[in-house]
C-alpha cells in the first residue's frame, strides 16, 4: 500500500505474465461459453417464441435454475463431475470410458457450470425478438416456394440479429465477470481475472493491484458494451431501412 497516487499497479498489468495468462483464460472460457449458449439457446428461443399458450410454462422451466443460489448449483456440479459422480458412472457403465476421468478442477467443469448458469440470458432476449417477428413474413416466403431452411436463413435469422447481439453480450459479460464457478469448480487450477483479483486482495494483500485488475475488467466490459450498442443501432437501422 502506498499513500501517494501512482499508476504502478496499472503498469504491472501490462508486464506481468500471470495477468496476461489469467486474461487469456478468462477470454477463452467466455468465448466458448457464449458460443455454446448461442448454439444451444437459439433453437430453444425459437421454440419458446412459437410455443403459443405453453410459452409461460416453458419460460418458467427455463428460469427455474436461476432461483437456486449459484454456489448451490456449483456444488451440485461437484457431485455430478466427481470421480464417483453421475457422469463418470454413466460413461463407464456404457463402456465409453475405461475408467473415471478427472473432470473436476478443470476448465471443462467451469465451462459446463457457466453454460448451465448463463443459458437463460441467451435464450430470453432472442425469444423476445423472435416473438415480435410478423408470422406473415414466413408465410409469404413459404408461398413463394421458399423451403424451411431458406425461410429461416432469409427471414427469421436476419430479423433475430438484435436478440442475438443482446444475448451474446449479456452472456459474454457475465462469463467474463464470473467468480463462483472458477473459484469452486476450478479448484485453484483455473485462474481467471476474478480469481486473480481475489488472490491479489486476500492472499498477497496487494490491494492496489487487485483494484487495478478490477478496473481493467470493468473498462473492458464497458468498451464491449459501447461496441455492441453501436452494432445494435446499425442493425436496427438496416432492418428499419
Amino acid at each position: 500500500m502506498q499513500p501517494n497516487w501512482t499508476l504502478n499497479a496499472y503498469s504491472t498489468l501490462l508486464t506481468d505474465p500471470v495477468v496476461l495468462t489469467a486474461f487469456l483464460t478468462t477470454l477463452r472460457i467466455s468465448l466458448i461459453v457464449t458460443a455454446v449458449c448461442l448454439v444451444i439457446g437459439y433453437p430453444v428461443a425459437v421454440g419458446i417464441a412459437r410455443a403459443g399458450r405453453w410459452r409461460p410454462f416453458l419460460i418458467f422451466l427455463l428460469i427455474t435454475p436461476m432461483l437456486t443460489d449459484v454456489l448451490i448449483r456449483a456444488y451440485g456440479w461437484i457431485v455430478m463431475l466427481g470421480q464417483n459422480g453421475l457422469i463418470n458412472v454413466l460413461m463407464t457403465s456404457l463402456g465409453l470410458w475405461e475408467r473415471p476421468h478427472q473432470l473436476l478442477y478443470t476448465e471443462l467443469s467451469v465451462i459446463l457450470e457457466l453454460i448451465h448458469e448463463l443459458c437463460p440470458f441467451m435464450v430470453l432476449p432472442i425469444a423476445s425478438v423472435v416473438e415480435r417477428i410478423n408470422p406473415a413474413l414466413r408465410e409469404a416466403a413459404m408461398n413463394l416456394k421458399a423451403g424451411p431452411v431458406r425461410t429461416f436463413l432469409h427471414i427469421t435469422l436476419p430479423l433475430s440479429i438484435p436478440g442475438i447481439i443482446a444475448g451474446t453480450f449479456l452472456t459474454f459479460a457475465l462469463a467474463m465477470s464470473a467468480f463462483v464457478a472458477p473459484l469452486v469448480l476450478g479448484g485453484g487450477n483455473v485462474i481467471t481475472m476474478t480469481v486473480l483479483m481475489r488472490q491479489s486482495m486476500f492472499t498477497t494483500l496487494n490491494w492496489p493491484l487487485g483494484a487495478a485488475q478490477s478496473v481493467a475488467l470493468v473498462l473492458l466490459v464497458v468498451a464491449m458494451l459501447a461496441v455492441y450498442r453501436r452494432q445494435l443501432a446499425d442493425t436496427d437501422k438496416a432492418i428499419g431501412g
